[in-house]
């Protein structure tokens, strides 16, 4: 399956409506169209060319619902529209899709931010990165956002997020809470380059108001984390994937960040057998809980090893499952589970099992922005669940986590259980 990979950051020409027309320079250059027409053209582009390339754009709203809802986008645009609002109405008519490989690649825009990272944890919405200078904002719960309780926030993020599952959303919903700009054409707050987070920390109940910057540009205050250990599966993917024997030898454990280069992989998996034979694991941990996708079938060799070497074949397995496992490492993910007797842990997953998939780009013509849609459907389960869900939940609390716990990979490394 091929992932919907984060397209490169590209230059506004839509500011510039005779570019976003393809016209030709000429002594007399004709009258240029103003950008609104110009992105509502785009609108009906989306709402004449989505339909016949999905697989199946209407599986989960009626024809007729989403087309009212199209018209109603483009009625929303204006002499007065900005590029905020205008990226707000094509994730508004993407995600209203509900496939969660179908939507519109806004990280193109370049949307100044607030220098603010958040996660969701299972006990609220919490800051992970901040500027060195607001030391009160380390490891702080947010309450409000832009002056709404973050639980009205987050509801009017609801259309503009894929309603694939609650997993995805939780993913997704972090992103978009440092843009000013977003915010406001979310229908958050009336500030478009200001960010004005209420949190409560260290006993106190604060409002902190950050400036966003602009797209690319180097943060006067360096980041600080409010980790004190950051734990592997919230960290960076620095490799797309690694292995190492763990508890003296007696597990291997193996990292899978991102589906792609087989080669690459098939050379570790190579390498890796060789010493499996000299430590003899009896536990098998294979970790899935940052891979987005790629190709599904670059696991191949691993999967073929689970099949075949003694050692492996004995083993206990365990696969660690997140939000952020999608696409082709949830089929991976199912696999594990239905092929090789693997325990899941961790999250229900942020894709479906079965879920639409091998993304095409659809290139809007005045704008020059992206959408993904899908162009293959998998069926890999039984009826149409949400998620894949693990067989042992483990929940992400944000004081576990803020000093380096990973209950996950803890519980597979500590587990006694026989088959």
């Amino acid at each position: 399956m091929k992932a919907k990979s984060p397209p490169p950051s590209i230059l506004l020409a839509f500011l510039l409506p005779s570019l976003c027309l393809g016209q030709e320079t000429h002594r007399s250059s004709p009258p240029k169209v103003p950008a609104w027409r110009l992105w509502r053209e785009d609108l009906k582009q989306i709402e004449e060319q989505l339909p016949k390339l999905h697989k199946n754009a209407f599986f989960r709203i009626s024809e007729k619902d989403w087309r009212t809802l199209v018209k109603e986008s483009i009625e929303r645009i204006g002499p007065k529209t900005d590029i905020p609002h205008f990226a707000a109405e094509l994730l508004r008519v993407c995600s209203a899709i509900g496939d969660g490989h179908t939507q519109f690649a806004w990280p193109q825009v370049g949307f100044a931010q607030a220098p603010l990272s958040f996660f969701s944890f299972d006990d609220g919405i919490f800051v992970t990165a901040f500027p060195e200078d607001k030391p009160l904002l380390k490891g702080a719960k947010v309450l409000s956002l832009q002056g709404l309780p973050i639980a009205e926030a987050l509801k009017r993020l609801r259309p503009f997020i894929p309603p694939e599952n609650e997993a995805i959303f939780r993913s997704q919903s972090v992103h978009f809470l440092s843009i000013p700009s977003l915010l406001q054409a979310f229908g958050i707050g009336d500030d478009s380059k200001v960010l004005r987070v209420g949190i409560e920390a260290k006993g106190k109940k604060v409002e902190v108001a950050l400036p966003s910057i602009p797209f690319r540009q180097k943060p006067k205050v360096p980041f600080a984390s409010s980790f004190s250990k950051v734990p592997a599966f919230m960290g960076p993917r620095k490799k797309d994937y690694s292995y190492s024997f763990l508890q003296g030898g007696r597990t291997l454990y193996f990292i899978y960040n991102r589906c792609r280069n087989p080669r690459a992989f098939a050379k570790l998996v190579a390498t890796m057998r060789k010493e499996i034979g000299e430590k003899k694991p009896s536990k098998f941990i294979l970790d899935l809980r940052r891979n987005g996708g790629g190709s599904s079938l670059v696991i191949t060799p691993l999967f073929g090893q689970l099949r075949v070497n003694p050692i492996l074949k004995k083993a206990k397995r365990y696969c660690l499952i997140s939000r952020r496992t999608f696409s082709s490492a949830l089929l991976n993910a199912t696999a594990m589970k239905q092929k090789y007797r693997a325990t899941l842990v961790g999250e229900p997953t942020g894709g479906k099992p079965n879920h639409f998939g091998e993304v095409q780009p659809l290139r809007l013509k005045n704008s020059r922005l992206t959408v993904y849609y899908s162009t293959k459907h998998f069926k890999r389960v039984p009826g149409d669940p949400d998620s894949l869900v693990p067989d042992v939940k483990i929940p992400l609390i944000s004081r576990e986590v803020f000093s380096g716990k990973d209950r996950a990979l803890d519980f597979c490394l500590q587990d006694k259980l026989q088959r």
